[in-house]
């Protein structure tokens, strides 16, 4: 008897012959193109395979997680699977670029404009807006992310520096930051002409 069996393979492309895929989306509609394809086995023996909605980058990355749970990224959008069962626990992102083990069975993914811990539930904590658009350059010491975010208002396209401490959620620097977002004040539905 086998002490860990196989939760999923990854697939190059639909399986030709043998049941239908099962497309796995974030709101569970149906799609027909060829997306991220993993088959899954069921701890009763048996397998299926599931076709991932693809998000908007390149990043696809597969792990397994506590408690049966698997964490995929299909080319941006997140999801965390049970292999028993043919629908999704969680969904999230669609356009996650990096994605880094913190320990304690928990990730950090990121997206040109915020950091989420995911856990085997799915989305635990959003950050504040780190950046305009992008992240990069991150590096994660004792529990501080450092990295560089996209300043686009600069002529030059500057990066500027962030840290992001995982204890206290707190954010230091970012693009986002250097400017104060300034909203007019509402005005009453009669006064538009003003």
């Amino acid at each position: 008897m086998q002490n860990n069996p196989k939760k999923y393979e990854v697939l190059e492309s639909l399986p030709s012959n043998g049941p239908m895929y099962i497309p796995i989306a974030e709101n569970g509609e149906k799609f027909y193109q060829e997306g991220f394809v993993v088959r899954f086995f069921k701890s009763n023996g048996e397998d299926w395979v599931a076709n991932f909605k693809p998000g908007w980058t390149d990043l696809t990355f597969i792990t397994e997680l506590p408690e049966n749970e698997i964490l995929i990224i299909a080319k941006g959008m997140g999801y965390i699977m049970n292999p028993d069962n043919e629908t999704p626990i969680s969904t999230f992102g669609i356009s996650i670029r990096h994605i880094y083990n913190i320990g304690n069975d928990e990730y950090i993914a990121f997206d040109d404009t915020h950091a989420e811990i995911i856990n085997k539930q799915g989305v635990k904590w959003t950050s504040d807006r780190i950046s305009w658009d992008g992240i990069e350059e991150i590096v994660i010491k004792n529990e501080i992310v450092y990295g560089k975010s996209y300043e686009p208002m600069s002529i030059e396209g500057n990066w500027i520096d962030f840290e992001l401490d995982l204890k206290t959620q707190t954010l230091k620097g970012g693009s986002y930051n250097l400017y104060e977002v300034i909203q007019e004040p509402k005005r009453k539905w009669w006064q538009f002409w003003k």
